[in-house]
């Protein structure tokens, strides 16, 4: 599969079908998501760069769980500074 980010949602498309359209797999992201990781329980990370933090939606919810970073960019041990990569 496939995932793109772009203005509030997350889509999935699966080239190796017929159906190369994108289809949304998550709405109401409510953050950019500069980078996007899915690990091999379908959960999603997002790196919200402008709201200092990686946000976490598990699988099974469309909401996110507590994620990572305190949403201030501060030099702090659980602080995060403009995150736009992730990788899990």
């Amino acid at each position: 599969h496939l995932y793109l980010s772009d203005t509030g949602h997350v889509h999935r498309m699966n080239p190796r079908t017929d159906d190369l359209h994108w289809k949304n797999v998550m709405k109401d992201v409510n953050q950019y998501c500069w980078g996007i990781f899915i690990d091999h329980r379908r959960n999603l990370y997002c790196s919200s760069m402008h709201n200092h933090r990686v946000l976490f939606y598990p699988s099974d919810q469309n909401n996110p769980a507590p994620g990572i970073g305190t949403g201030e960019c501060e030099p702090s041990p659980s602080s995060l500074c403009n995150p736009s990569g992730i990788y899990v």
